[in-house]
């Protein structure tokens, strides 16, 4: 008898922790900024390294394409990156990777000059592809690139949260009882 009392408990506790989760936490929004001088725990370096410069007033790209991997730290709905680079820069196509290979979708939406700045956006409202470990790789083309003609001051990626679902749980439940 006193067990049951017990394990009542326990589920109520479980209830109410995945209905706050739900209602609260899964629903929530991730925001982080780089700019690319080093490894973040969302951002990774830009890849390949041997087509990037490091220099004072940014990151230089000397070939393309480059590609940019986003670390989700959460099962998300959509992302959105931005993309800050120097106004004088060449234009720029800023794509998703949307399955296993080389496969990308570019965006269409127009560059946006602010000041000294143009700034590029990807809108991912529904993805359908996350590569192993829970990562976004976005790709940076400039077609007809000179070197030295881009200058990348800062990427932004901006996270919606997919909502926890019963799946997610035997996922979890899974990875701890293997």
């Amino acid at each position: 008898m006193r067990y049951i009392r017990r394990m009542r408990w326990f589920v109520l506790v479980l209830l109410a922790g995945y209905v706050a989760w739900q209602s609260v936490i899964a629903s929530g929004s991730l925001e982080a900024v780089t700019d690319f001088r080093e490894r973040t725990p969302y951002f990774d370096v830009l890849l390949p390294a041997g087509r990037v410069e490091r220099s004072e007033q940014g990151i230089i790209l000397n070939q393309e394409p480059v590609y940019i991997d986003v670390r989700l730290p959460v099962r998300a709905k959509s992302a959105a990156l931005e993309l800050k680079v120097d106004s004088s820069s060449a234009p720029l196509k800023l794509g998703i990777q949307t399955g296993e290979g080389f496969n990308f979708e570019f965006s269409g939406l127009p560059a946006e000059t602010v000041g000294e700045f143009t700034l590029y956006r990807y809108d991912a409202l529904d993805l359908t592809y996350v590569r192993p470990g829970h990562k976004l790789r976005f790709i940076i083309s400039a077609p007809g690139l000179v070197t030295d003609s881009v200058v990348v001051k800062q990427a932004t990626i901006s996270v919606k949260r997919a909502p926890a679902s019963l799946s997610w749980w035997q996922e979890q439940f899974m990875r701890l009882w293997n």
